[in-house]
């Protein structure tokens, strides 16, 4: 559970708050990929160990694909002035 302003905050009402599962770091702030990577190498391990790591993992991979973050610098196909794409 991340610490916010001195408190702890549920994975939930801080994806919520659109700040990090893990550590409550405002995902509007920094690269949503990277930010994940930092915390995640690799997937956490399936045991009870892994489980709540893989939740926070799942919510943090939910927001970038409900936000649209891209993972790469190319422009978006449809975008005005775009590279034809080959």
């Amino acid at each position: 559970m991340p610490l916010v302003d001195g408190e702890m905050m549920s994975p939930e009402d801080a994806m919520a708050a659109n700040l990090c599962p893990e550590c409550g770091r405002d995902l509007r702030k920094v690269n949503p990929v990277a930010h994940r990577k930092s915390h995640w190498h690799r997937r956490p391990n399936d045991d009870v160990d892994g489980q709540e790591g893989l939740k926070r993992m799942k919510m943090l991979d939910d927001f970038i694909v409900k936000n649209n973050v891209r993972t790469s610098d190319q422009p978006k196909p449809d975008a005005p002035n775009a590279a034809p794409v080959a």
